[in-house]
């Protein structure tokens, strides 16, 4: 989304963020199942720690971009209009193909809602993309002790607060509507522009501060950064106690450790010795049809025949379907892209 050219370690922290997402969704027990079907104790140990380590997929990509985006106020209308259009592009061609091999039924209804660019991530990040010049004015008119009590402020009151009304309830046993700070009916689980505005902001802070900070220690990192991971992980199995919610509050996008996960791992990364990678960067570029496109591939993983067996073969099967996922949707970005840049520049011509 970003106009300015980035170095390779961002550019690999992106490719990440989306291998990630498909972890996710391997796990997840509305698309590929793994986390509801496996029994065997030590691979559903495997897919715990896997989950709470990719968690963060979607807090680290908004970190980048706030990273990035606050550098200028100068917004694209083209860029949203192209995410929204290329939602409602592939959801268009897999309806047809469902249609094709008899999955589905040609109806009016059913061709309108492929119109329908209803898609969370697209929606709230094209909305956090046109709002996000105000959130930097703002910014750029406070003093770095200012910045820093903003984030606390914010970090406070939209990440620990809502994820303690979510863990008491499922203490307790009880949905507090009212009581969280983000809604009435609670945090969305991190589903939401708050989190997605105090996410960028605090990416934002992290540029601002870059050149008042020392580089963190690496194996300082790396020891937070294994212990965040081991409390989500443990906070998640205890989740398992509770029957409230559908959505564990260990993994919410909006759990105060979910984000510090996503911050520490962008230091790393970025604080690596920086270098380019022409395909790292090319590979990059389709990490937004990825995320489009994977769940289609996963659901027709056959999970079912590899969740319980043996765990190597189990990890093969995950980290190979993860880069063949990502490669086959990055060939279909490409020969996407050759398809509609010419409509996509007919029409920012007409925008500007």
């Amino acid at each position: 989304m970003e106009t300015k050219q980035r170095n390779s370690n961002i550019e690999l922290l992106r490719i990440m963020s989306m291998i990630s997402v498909i972890i996710l969704h391997y796990n997840n027990p509305g698309i590929g199942g793994g986390l509801s079907q496996v029994s065997d104790s030590l691979n559903h140990f495997i897919l715990f720690v896997l989950e709470s380590i990719s968690i963060c997929a979607v807090n680290l990509f908004i970190l980048i971009s706030g990273y990035f985006l606050c550098r200028s106020s100068k917004r694209q209308l083209i860029k949203p209009i192209e995410l929204i259009i290329q939602v409602i592009f592939f959801s268009v061609v897999l309806y047809i193909v469902k249609i094709c091999v008899g999955a589905e039924t040609l109806t009016i209804k059913g061709l309108i809602m492929t119109l329908v660019p209803s898609n969370w991530f697209v929606i709230l990040y094209s909305t956090l993309y046109i709002i996000s010049p105000y959130i930097n004015i703002l910014l750029e008119q406070l003093s770095g002790k200012q910045k820093k009590k903003m984030v606390i402020v914010l970090f406070a009151i939209f990440s620990v607060w809502p994820t303690i009304v979510d863990l008491s309830g499922e203490i307790l046993g009880k949905e507090w509507i009212g009581l969280s700070s983000v809604g009435m009916y609670g945090s969305e689980w991190g589903y939401s522009i708050v989190n997605f505005l105090l996410v960028y902001i605090i990416g934002a802070y992290l540029y601002h501060m870059e050149e008042s900070q020392n580089k963190r220690n690496k194996k300082q990192l790396l020891f937070c950064l294994l212990m965040t991971i081991l409390i989500i992980t443990g906070w998640a199995f205890l989740n398992e106690r509770a029957t409230l919610f559908t959505e564990r509050s260990a993994w919410e996008y909006c759990n105060p450790l979910v984000i510090i996960e996503a911050v520490i791992i962008f230091l790393l990364l970025k604080n690596m010795k920086p270098f380019y990678s022409k395909i790292v960067n090319n590979l990059a570029k389709g990490c937004f049809t990825v995320f489009l496109l994977q769940n289609t591939f996963i659901r027709k993983l056959h999970i079912d025949k590899y969740i319980n067996g043996n765990v190597l073969l189990l990890l093969f099967h995950l980290l190979l379907n993860c880069v063949v996922i990502y490669i086959i949707c990055w060939i279909i970005y490409i020969i996407y892209t050759v398809i509609t840049k010419p409509f996509f520049k007919m029409l920012e011509k007409k925008l500007l």
